[in-house]
């Protein structure tokens, strides 16, 4: 079985990220029940604004909608920024509305 979790942090490669560190602890736990992990900063794929499965080119959102469709646990890794959920894991949420409509 396979987990997926989308680190959602508004910081660049290779900067620190608590929102990565919780996220590595939570795929450590899950490694020990047998399951594959993977972990994904959003920041590191050039993810287009929209809400179809596929903005056109360049838009790496196929590749990773490809890994959510294929693991059994998908998690979205997001900081809180003044009460608000953190713009990329907004973004992560309105892609996934193709999901439902597509």
């Amino acid at each position: 079985m396979k987990a997926l979790f989308i680190n959602c942090t508004l910081k660049r490669a290779p900067k620190f990220s608590n929102t990565e560190a919780l996220a590595k602890k939570a795929a450590g736990q899950l490694r020990e029940k047998g399951f594959e992990t993977e972990i994904i900063r959003l920041n590191d794929y050039n993810v287009l604004t929209g809400n179809s499965s596929d903005e056109g080119d360049g838009d790496e959102w196929p590749a990773l909608l490809e890994k959510i469709r294929d693991c059994s646990i998908f998690v979205i890794a997001a900081p809180i920024w003044m009460g608000h959920l953190a713009s990329p894991a907004q973004k992560v949420i309105e892609r996934l509305d193709a999901v439902f409509r597509d």
